[in-house]
């Protein structure tokens, strides 16, 4: 198992005319690894509570915010065990889908449920947040 969450974690290098967002996220990872010979040959990683949370323009979360859901499963597999460079992976889900923005008026208020089967349809992937969260 791994954890990827964070909480007010600033992002400074998307480019926005905004600046600085700060995402706060829940993300627990299970990976399993199959190795012949000691070399790996098939990796496996579920999200079993998917991904949650919102970005937010402030780092305590007040004001508006964009709720971020994801459900993704993945496995890869080594046409060569034991060379990452002969990785191939298929993936299953949505890696990240983004609501409409909402407001709160504290940190501790609930989160609304923006997203809907139209704005999943329409999210936009962010697969920067997961290029690195391999087990």
């Amino acid at each position: 198992m791994i954890d990827f969450s964070v909480e007010a974690e600033p992002v400074t290098d998307l480019g926005l005319p905004c600046g600085t967002v700060y995402f706060t996220a829940t993300d627990v990872r299970h990976g399993l690894r199959f190795y012949e010979n000691g070399l790996l040959v098939r990796r496996d990683v579920t999200a079993p509570g998917g991904v949650s949370g919102f970005i937010s323009l402030s780092p305590t979360g007040e004001g508006p915010h964009v709720e971020i859901v994801g459900h993704l499963n993945w496995w890869s597999t080594f046409s060569v065990p034991g060379d990452e460079d002969t990785e191939s992976t298929t993936s299953h889900g949505l890696d990240i889908g983004s609501g409409r923005p909402t407001a709160r008026s504290s940190p501790d208020a609930p989160i609304p449920k923006t997203i809907t089967p139209e704005s999943r349809a329409s999210s936009t992937t962010a697969r920067s947040l997961r290029q690195s969260a391999r087990p």
